[in-house]
């Protein structure tokens, strides 16, 4: 007797299957559902996260802006007030780190899917580039081709340099096709350097939010004889201290 057997991982699909189709179908799913947590994340599954990453940019703007009013504090060298304004830019900048990431959930990193990246890549540079006048060229190119191996055939060394004379009718279809590839390389040159710098971006944030915390401790026991006179308004305004 024929029988379905159904695991518990099917029933939690389909009872989120049953509350999608109980709702409104216009917008995609936010719910999924694994077998187990992966080790690397896919930035694709945030696609749809784009005000998270805007409000992380944001409050980024405004955490490194309050470090950037501190920009003449005293400091105990010259070293620890630049790289203190070097930190505050960075952490300014974090919009930067955001839209690297988010970038990430369009085409994922070139660690991640080299395939899948160069394939975007060469897809978009055949939308890039108008069929028509990719046709033109190569007819131009093949009967210029034509045309040279005629010539070619018609010289007497022709005969005992068949290979080098068919290589020699190959060169006016080169400068088109090198183009077309030189094209996809620098493309993913530039996907290769962006991701790159995305990393070395995110280290160099981590370090300035390290930093940030370890010299406002360290300033603590050189603070400045002005920080311990009382204030003026303290000695009229209701205050705890």
């Amino acid at each position: 007797m024929p029988y379905i057997i159904i695991r518990y991982p099917d029933l939690i699909r389909w009872q989120l299957a049953l509350g999608l189709a109980q709702h409104d179908l216009s917008t995609p799913p936010k719910d999924t559902f694994t077998d187990r947590v992966r080790n690397l994340p896919r930035f694709q599954d945030y696609d749809h996260y784009l005000p998270l990453f805007i409000g992380f940019g944001i409050v980024g703007l405004i955490y490194g802006g309050l470090h950037c009013v501190a920009w003449n504090a005293p400091f105990t060298t010259s070293i620890e007030r630049i790289l203190w304004r070097i930190s505050s830019i960075t952490i300014a900048a974090a919009g930067v780190l955001v839209a690297c990431v988010f970038s990430w959930t369009r085409l994922p990193p070139f660690w991640q899917g080299p395939r899948l990246v160069y394939r975007t890549i060469e897809e978009f540079v055949d939308r890039l580039i108008d069929y028509s006048i990719i046709l033109w060229v190569f007819e131009m190119e093949m009967e210029l081709s034509d045309r040279l191996e005629t010539f070619l055939q018609k010289r007497t060394f022709y005969k005992n340099n068949e290979l080098l004379c068919a290589l020699l009718g190959l060169l006016p279809i080169l400068p088109g096709f090198s183009l077309y590839l030189s094209t996809i390389f620098l493309l993913y040159l530039f996907k290769v350097l962006f991701d790159i710098f995305a990393v070395l971006f995110g280290v160099l944030y981590v370090l300035a939010r390290i930093y940030l915390v370890v010299i406002s401790f360290i300033n603590l026991a050189h603070l400045p004889d002005s920080a311990y006179l009382l204030p003026q308004w303290s000695r009229y305004v209701p205050h705890i201290g």
